[in-house]
């Protein structure tokens, strides 16, 4: 499924958009993901990332897009 203008474009809250407000990458990944149609699992509820944690309210809802987009090789994590 590609993305949609009304599915991509969504605010930030139900009367705000964010216009002003930087994207983090949880945001980028889903927009990546739904743009180019690459396939996400809905059953991940896991990140191979360190930084990105379940419970994190930031970054955890996107577990399934993250892993989606570095599946597809559209993200890469820096390893130390």
């Amino acid at each position: 499924m590609r993305c949609s203008v009304k599915a991509c474009s969504r605010g930030v809250s139900d009367d705000k958009f964010g216009i002003e407000e930087n994207m983090t990458r949880a945001q980028f990944a889903k927009v990546l993901t739904l743009i180019y149609g690459v396939q996400v699992n809905d059953d991940v509820q896991v990140s191979s990332f360190n930084d990105v944690k379940a419970d994190d309210a930031a970054n955890g809802w996107a577990i399934k897009y993250i892993e989606a987009a570095k599946k597809s090789r559209s993200f890469r994590g820096q390893g130390k």
